[in-house]
């Protein structure tokens, strides 16, 4: 891959990621309208994050074993981004929403940091784990340059 190759993934990457968080925005302001049961906030939570899991691994390391699968992986991401921060937002808010409801402001307030807290260490572990994983792979490879930057 040569720069502008690496430079284009990048850039890539980086609206996923916008994509993602604009979806998540709207998914909070999406809350407005109709609170579900606190036990569907809590199953759609886990599921939402079972799905996250299930498919956008596989994506990544398909990808990241043959180049050639790079473009159908853009078109996979760019349209499955919004939706799952969409999702993620109209859970994250409910959730949001019921512990306050229920539990003294100021727990729910400390209880929904330490989850965003765990949630960024958690992140940054899984993105460490994968870039390791990612250098591995490509240093394999003849030319030595990133699989997927």
């Amino acid at each position: 891959m040569d720069y502008d190759e690496n430079n284009y993934y990048y850039q890539l990457i980086q609206l996923v990621g916008l994509l993602y968080y604009a979806g998540d925005v709207i998914g909070r302001f999406v809350e407005i309208f109709a609170k579900p049961h606190i036990k569907v906030v809590l199953i759609s939570s886990v599921i939402n994050v079972l799905i996250t899991t299930i498919t956008i691994l596989p994506v990544y390391f398909c990808t990241a074993g043959n180049i050639s699968h790079a473009t159908v992986a853009e078109k996979v991401m760019l349209g499955y981004a919004p939706l799952l921060g969409l999702v993620n937002g109209f859970i994250v808010s409910c959730a949001i929403e019921y512990s306050i409801s229920q539990v003294e402001p100021r727990l729910a307030v400390a209880v929904v940091l330490l989850f965003l807290y765990l949630g960024i260490f958690a992140g940054d572990i899984s993105q460490l784990l994968t870039s390791g994983l990612d250098l591995y792979l490509s240093s394999s490879q003849k030319d030595c340059s990133p699989t997927f930057v």
